[in-house]
C-alpha cells in the first residue's frame, strides 16, 4: 500500500538532501530536479513540503502590449487579458505548511522583510525563488527558511510582476510543479516530482540505511577498502 505524501515528508525530515539526490541518481531521475545557486540565508535550515508555484515575469506595465483597465480584489487586469497580481493577493492563496517555491525572478530582487513575516504569520514552511533579496538582518534572524540567490539592496518590484500562481514553473533551472516535494538543507535544494514519490522514498531508505552504516564504518576504523565495500551498497537501486 502506497503512504501518504504526509508520511514521507515526516522521514524526509529525518534526511539530508544528498540522500534524495542518491536516490534520483539510482532511479535516473536526472533531469532538472535540482536549484542552482539556491541557499539559505542562514546556515543550519532544514525545510520539506509540498511546493506552491507562482510565476513572476518582467513586465513594464507603461510599454509591454496594453493599458490597464481595471482593479478588483487587488488583481489588475489588463486589455491583452494578462492578469497581475500583488505579492499578498499571492500568499492569500498558500496553504499552511506548503512551500512557497517562485520562480521568473532570474536574479531580480523581488523579496524583503515585510513579505517575509506574513509569510510566516500565514503559515508557510518555507520559501525558495531565483531570486535576491534585502533587509538580510533581520531576514537572517527570522522563524521562517529562505532560499535564495543572494542579498542585493536593488528592488525591482516596479518590473518584477506575478502573472500567475498554481502552475508549473521553472525556479534556479529545476522544474517544479504544484505539489511536487521540495527540499532544501545546507547543501541546497532538490525537487522530488510527485509522481515519483513513492519509488524514490523506496530508494531514500536504504541510501539513509547506507549512510548510517558508512559512518559506522569510519568511526570504528575501519580499514578504507571496507568502507568502500559498505558505501557500494547503494551502488545499485533497491529492489
Amino acid at each position: 500500500m502506497k503512504k501518504k505524501v504526509e508520511d514521507h515528508i515526516r522521514f524526509l525530515k529525518t534526511c539530508e538532501t544528498g540522500f534524495v539526490t542518491d536516490a534520483l541518481l539510482l532511479l535516473k531521475i536526472n533531469t532538472g530536479c535540482w536549484m542552482d545557486g539556491v541557499f539559505s540565508r542562514r546556515k543550519g535550515d532544514h525545510f520539506v513540503g509540498q511546493a506552491f508555484t507562482t510565476q513572476l515575469s518582467y513586465i513594464d506595465i507603461d510599454k509591454d502590449a496594453a493599458e490597464t483597465t481595471y482593479y478588483q480584489d487587488m488583481v489588475i487586469t489588463r486589455t491583452d487579458g494578462l492578469k497581475i497580481y500583488t505579492t499578498y493577493e499571492i500568499l492569500g492563496h498558500i496553504p499552511k505548511e506548503f512551500v512557497w517555491v517562485i520562480g521568473g525572478s532570474n536574479g531580480g530582487n523581488s523579496w524583503g522583510d515585510k513579505i517575509y513575516n506574513c509569510a510566516y504569520q500565514h503559515g508557510v514552511s518555507a520559501v525558495v525563488f531565483d531570486g535576491t533579496s534585502r533587509d538580510n538582518v533581520r531576514i537572517s534572524e527570522g522563524p521562517l527558511p529562505m532560499y535564495c540567490k543572494g542579498i542585493s539592496i536593488r528592488i525591482d518590484s516596479s518590473r518584477l510582476k506575478w502573472i500567475d500562481y498554481n502552475v508549473p514553473i521553472i525556479c534556479a533551472n529545476a522544474n517544479v510543479k504544484p505539489g511536487d516535494i521540495v527540499m532544501g538543507d545546507d547543501d541546497g535544494v532538490v525537487v522530488i516530482p510527485l509522481e515519483h514519490l513513492d519509488e524514490v522514498m523506496y530508494q531514500v531508505e536504504m541510501v539513509k540505511e547506507v549512510d548510517t552504516l558508512s559512518d559506522e564504518a569510519i568511526k570504528n576504523h575501519l580499514s578504507p577498502m571496507e568502507v568502500q565495500n559498505v558505501i557500494r551498497k547503494k551502488a545499485f537501486p533497491r529492489k
